[in-house]
């Protein structure tokens, strides 16, 4: 005796062939499969990441795992998490790197670094008006070679990658 589950005709092979017109059955998979996938998401619908270094009681060596990860200096790490480098001078490569070690995409990562840059507490200490001043930003490539910390065969690396 054959019993059938109610709402179970849904899922019999007739009905996937019915609903999708093609002959060839890896094609019928893919299109069920697409079917049950939430639609993708873009960069605009992303949630926003709300920094570059993890926050948590032990905060120094994410970041530097971060970093290693990366393959630059913790200091130019906090660079770019202050948004003190331009983003669209930061390397794909990086942004992709960046977001593996951050569990999100790299246009987060990107969409993070657009935003208004960082303006430390102290340099707001003797201005009248709180409005700060529109902070400047460094090139990626002029960063990697400000940045003391980065061994030299990351810093040419970073800067044939700039190139």
């Amino acid at each position: 005796m054959n019993r059938v589950l109610p709402g179970a005709e849904m899922y019999s092979s007739t009905k996937i062939w019915s609903t999708h017109k093609t002959e060839e059955p890896e094609k019928i998979g893919k299109a069920v499969v697409s079917d049950l996938l939430p639609p993708a998401r873009t960069a605009q619908e992303l949630p926003p990441i709300y920094g570059l270094i993890p926050v948590g009681d032990d905060r120094r060596s994410e970041a530097i795992r971060v970093a290693e990860a990366c393959g630059i200096s913790p200091m130019l790490l906090t660079r770019l998490h202050r948004r003190q480098i331009a983003a669209d001078t930061v390397p794909v490569l990086l942004l992709e790197r960046l977001g593996k070690a951050l569990n999100c995409t790299a246009a987060q990562v990107f969409a993070y670094l657009q935003q208004e840059a960082d303006v430390p507490s102290g340099a707001m200490y003797r201005r009248y008006t709180r409005v700060a001043p529109p902070a400047e930003r460094l090139a990626f490539e002029q960063a990697v070679t400000s940045s003391p910390d980065l061994p030299d065969e990351f810093r040419e690396k970073w800067k044939t990658i700039c190139r």
